[in-house]
């Protein structure tokens, strides 16, 4: 997750794939937490994250798709909520 408000740094950030736990981070000083896990093909499909921090929560959701091997994919983020950038 990112942009928390500065409010939430330390904040637990719980991640869940299919309804099962994936991860669990600390908010970080930018209002970012990152969770690296591993996913195989029977993953694919629904993810939910939740903060919760004394005055706030948030949460965000969305999916995840399995490509094979030997195709391209590409992944947009219109808001900028997986990949930001200033060039």
């Amino acid at each position: 997750m990112r942009g928390l408000p500065d409010s939430a740094e330390d904040a637990e950030v719980e991640l869940y794939i299919a309804g099962k736990h994936g991860g669990t981070a600390a908010v970080d000083d930018h209002g970012r937490a990152m969770i690296e896990c591993m996913l195989s093909r029977r993953s694919a499909g629904a993810f939910a994250a939740r903060a919760a921090w004394p005055g706030g929560e948030q949460s965000a959701s969305g999916r995840f798709l399995v490509w094979a091997s030997d195709r391209a994919a590409i992944a947009v983020a219109v808001d900028g909520t997986i990949y930001s950038t200033d060039q």
